[in-house]
């Protein structure tokens, strides 16, 4: 797609939050976009986490808990 910005996910995390992962990335507004984890690289199936995203604007923003594994590797993409 033309226009279509690449990914760039940034995860934050803060102290007064703990188990709890803020997920940010460049967004087209309107669009929508999935994100999906993993616990292990090696895993062959990525796993879908909540509902889709809509982005209403240039930056999408998702909370994620990190309770049930506190490693996990993130994947955002943009939903055709």
């Amino acid at each position: 797609m033309s226009g279509t910005p690449s990914i760039r996910l940034a995860a934050y995390q803060e102290e007064d939050e703990p188990g709890w992962v803020l997920l940010g990335w460049n967004a087209l507004v309107g669009y929508s976009y999935q994100v999906q984890y993993k616990t292990n690289l090696t895993q062959a199936t990525w796993l879908n986490l909540g509902s889709p995203v809509v982005a209403t604007d240039s930056t999408a923003w998702f909370w994620c808990s990190t309770d049930s594994d506190p490693r996990q590797f993130y994947r955002v993409f943009q939903l055709p």
